[in-house]
């Protein structure tokens, strides 16, 4: 067997299950070498410059300024460049205090380094014009390519009366990811549990704990395995964000037969569509009364939830298109 002709050096800012996915597809048709530029870039330009000589393209899932010196020294090198986007790197939400395009030098610098880009991937539609509007990235050099999902193997059961929603606890995530809505709401229905699943910053626990109605439970961070569980038990999924360029979650409860209750905004319902609940934004009395709807629902909608993510966002759809781009560069 030929051993792959092309080397691709895959920069990213942690290995959510998203980005491991992504990761695992180069891996399984090309030469990839693969780093962590989050924490002490500083100390990985040595890294950077060698990789960056010795790769055929650089792979950047999202557009940070944390990306800058792979970025620069691939074009310096003749190197091709694409940029996944999907979420914060051209985001302007000056009203939540969120996104890496609200304006400032530092804004200009992170439209610079994106633009750079021989081609943008982005995940969803609602992603593609941020990246137009906000960045000013040119249509022509974007793709848009839908996250995928494989399907899990159902287990036939009675459904819990409990509602979830997964989001790391911080005090950015309480508006973005609709964290305090998903605890406001919850006082309207104290014998229902209401499980937020997710690991919790510093100090975060203690800061909520007089905020949070009883019924509210934060797990931490918890296994695949454990997550997997509670998709499979609860039969109410909640993501009252604020902002999503997908939405993950979302469609991985929802190919556990949970019942979708989102946010009507952004790429959310793109995700949901017609087989869950769409919520104004921040309207409590509008989730309330969605998730009391999620939870009176039988089995019908949850399976056609599930059927939804099968068909338009297969993993294997994914797996095509993003090798037909690379080949194509």
């Amino acid at each position: 067997m030929l051993r792959p002709t092309k080397k691709i050096y895959y920069v990213h800012q942690g290995l959510m299950s998203f980005v491991k996915k992504d990761l695992e597809i180069l891996k399984d048709n090309y030469e990839v070498k693969s780093v962590n530029n989050f924490e002490s870039t500083i100390y990985k330009i040595p890294q950077n410059v060698f990789e960056t000589f010795w790769c055929d393209l650089v792979f950047c899932y999202f557009g940070s300024l944390r990306f800058s010196v792979p970025i620069i020294l691939a074009k310096l090198f003749g190197k091709k460049v694409v940029i996944l986007t999907g979420g914060y790197d051209v985001v302007r939400l000056p009203e939540i205090d969120y996104g890496g395009m609200r304006g400032g030098f530092r804004s200009w610098l992170q439209r610079k380094l994106v633009r750079m880009a021989d081609h943008v991937i982005c995940v969803s539609k609602s992603n593609m014009k941020e990246a137009i509007d906000n960045a000013g990235i040119a249509q022509k050099k974007i793709t848009m390519i839908y996250h995928g999902f494989e399907s899990p193997e159902i287990v036939e059961g009675e459904k819990e009366d409990m509602v979830i929603t997964v989001g790391r606890v911080s005090q950015e995530n309480l508006l973005r990811k609709g964290l305090k809505f998903f605890m406001d709401v919850a006082r309207f229905y104290p014998h229902i549990p209401f499980i937020c699943i997710g690991s919790i910053d510093n100090g975060m626990r203690e800061k909520m704990k007089d905020k949070m109605p009883s019924n509210v439970t934060l797990t931490g961070w918890i296994s695949d395995k454990e997550l997997e569980d509670y998709f499979r038990r609860a039969k109410v999924y909640v993501q009252a964000s604020m902002h999503e360029g997908f939405g993950c979650s979302v469609a991985e409860a929802m190919l556990h037969e949970c019942i979708p209750v989102a946010s009507d905004c952004f790429a959310l319902p793109e995700v949901v569509g017609d087989s869950g609940y769409l919520v104004r934004p921040g309207d409590i009395e509008d989730l309330r009364k969605k998730i009391a709807r999620a939870l009176e629902d039988g089995k019908g909608i949850g399976k056609k939830a599930r059927l939804r993510i099968q068909n338009l966002f297969p993993l294997e759809q994914r797996r095509n298109a993003l090798l037909n781009l690379i080949n194509a560069l």
